[in-house]
C-alpha cells in the first residue's frame, strides 16, 4: 500500500521552510534551528516532549491540546534523523535558487531574500489555516529565541539533536 506523505516530498519542505521564514519575527541562528522548526511545523503534536523554559510554560497547556495523528508515527528520534536529510538537500536547494540568502547562510544564519517572485508564494503561505493556530506561533516566534546550545537550549530541551560535545 502506498500513501503520500509530507515527510518524503523535497517540495513541500521548501514550501515549509518558506512558510517558517516568512512569518518568523526572530532571527534564525543555524541550520538545526530551521531543522527543528520545519520537523515541528510537519508534526506538531510532538511540541508537547519540549521541556520548556520557565518563561515559555504558559504556552504548556496549548502544547497538550494538539491532538495525535491519524497516522502511525514511528520513533521520535528516527523520524527527525531521516527528515533531516530531505530538510538538508532542501535548504542547500533554496540558497543555490537564491532564495536564502548565501552569505548568512555560510555564517549559520536562515535569512529569506525579499525576492519579486515570491509574491505570488506569499499569497499561497498566507492561505494556511495553521497560521493562526498557538502552537504554529510557538513554531516561529518562540522556538528561535530558545537558542540550539548548552544546558538550556533546544539539542538538551528537545532530545533529538547531540549536544555533548558542542564548544559552548
Amino acid at each position: 500500500e502506498l500513501i503520500y506523505h509530507p515527510i518524503y516530498d523535497s517540495n513541500h519542505c521548501a514550501f515549509r521552510i518558506l512558510n517558517l521564514l516568512y512569518d518568523s519575527k526572530t532571527r534564525i541562528d543555524g541550520v538545526e534551528t530551521i531543522l527543528l522548526m520545519d520537523y515541528y511545523l510537519l508534526f506538531p503534536h510532538f511540541l508537547k516532549n519540549i521541556r520548556l523554559p520557565k518563561s515559555y510554560i504558559g504556552y504548556k497547556k496549548y502544547l497538550k491540546q494538539i491532538p495525535k495523528p491519524f497516522e502511525n508515527v514511528p520513533n521520535e528520534n528516527m523520524l527527525f534523523f531521516k527528515l533531516q536529510q530531505i530538510q538538508k538537500q532542501t535548504l542547500q536547494y533554496l540558497v543555490a535558487k537564491d532564495i536564502i540568502e548565501k552569505e548568512k547562510f555560510l555564517e549559520g544564519q536562515i535569512v529569506l531574500k525579499n525576492k519579486p517572485f515570491l509574491g505570488e508564494l506569499i499569497k499561497e503561505i498566507e492561505k494556511q489555516s495553521y497560521r493562526d493556530e498557538k502552537w504554529y506561533e510557538f513554531i516561529v516566534d518562540v522556538i528561535p529565541q530558545i537558542g540550539l546550545m548548552g544546558d538550556d537550549g533546544l539539542k538538551v530541551r528537545t532530545g533529538l539533536l547531540e549536544y555533548r560535545y558542542d564548544v559552548i
